[in-house]
């Protein structure tokens, strides 16, 4: 309201609303966004807001936590909601818009380098692979693992996870829990033990076999597509070769879980990995991104 004439309402982009000054009766001004110039979606929108929230279509320096502030009259006006705008501005920005942690990228496919058997790492295991399925496909993926506990209800959020080690182990009844549930609702695991390791692949199969006692891995026949779906890998040789298999493990019909006994750790690119590589498989990574694209496309 302006001598006692309202503006009419803005149109477009701005939000439509009448805005109407400071009055001059010792009262709480009724600060209007249309009062600042900014258009209405500075950082959020009114209409985001159900009515029960407290929003009407105007806003008040109290609604982001400001006090009620008496504008001065005439010019200085001008400079106080400006000042006011900038306020709140910053305010709207840190409080009501979400925003994802530094570094993440919710629109990029994960894959958890898994953490097990107390503080057993998956870390020779390399991540190399990520980046030749983002180069080689049109999937949108984060080139580097994330680290995440067998244990934790973090590791479904990941539809992908390496599992790797060295020597015996054994997981604990709740680690047994979450593989079961993970690769029941969609997960899918790529297993190998660091540098061949017997030991490690012995204490493997055993859990598997508690985990899912009727459902043992099984040879994956070369005609399976997670061998052409983006690489064609004719045949599999360890890096002595000798020809080897993979492995896997299928739930109501789907495969959910590639392993191979020699090993597509990739150990040559892994940091922090002083695996010498045992009979790994030949060029591991031409055979992951296989894996990993067919896990999240099928």
């Amino acid at each position: 309201m302006r001598d006692g004439k309202e503006r009419p309402k803005e149109e477009g982009k701005r939000l439509k609303c009448h805005a109407v000054t400071a009055p001059n009766d010792g009262s709480d001004a009724d600060i209007r966004i249309s009062d600042f110039g900014f258009p209405s979606d500075f950082g959020f929108r009114i209409s985001d807001f159900p009515p029960a929230f407290g929003f009407r279509i105007s806003l008040r320096p109290s609604d982001f936590g400001l006090p009620q502030l008496r504008p001065p009259a005439g010019a200085v006006r001008i400079a106080f909601l400006l000042l006011l705008g900038l306020a709140c501005w910053s305010s709207s920005a840190a409080t009501l818009v979400p925003r994802a942690p530094t570094g993440s990228d919710p629109t990029l496919l994960q894959c958890g380098n898994l953490i097990y058997a107390g503080n057993r790492s998956s870390v020779c295991f390399a991540d190399r692979f990520l980046t030749d399925v983002v180069d080689q496909t049109c999937l949108r993926v984060n080139r580097k693992f994330c680290p995440v506990r067998l244990d934790g209800e973090g590791v479904f959020d990941f539809p992908f996870c390496v599992m790797s080690g060295n020597e015996s182990f054994s997981l604990s009844e709740k680690e047994r829990n979450q593989v079961r549930k993970f690769l029941a609702q969609g997960g899918f695991l790529l297993a190998s033990p660091g540098c061949s390791d017997e030991k490690w692949d012995r204490s493997f199969r055993q859990e598997i076999k508690v985990c899912f006692p009727d459902n043992a891995l099984k040879r994956i026949p070369m005609t399976h597509p997670i061998f052409s779906i983006v690489n064609q890998i004719p045949r599999l040789t360890d890096k002595h070769g000798r020809p080897v298999a993979l492995e896997g493990l299928e739930l109501n019909g789907r495969l959910v879980l590639v392993y191979s006994r020699e090993g597509l750790n990739d150990v040559e690119h892994a940091i922090g990995c002083c695996c010498c590589g045992g009979n790994e498989i030949s060029n591991p990574v031409r055979v992951n991104v296989n894996v990993f694209t067919y896990a999240v496309v099928y």
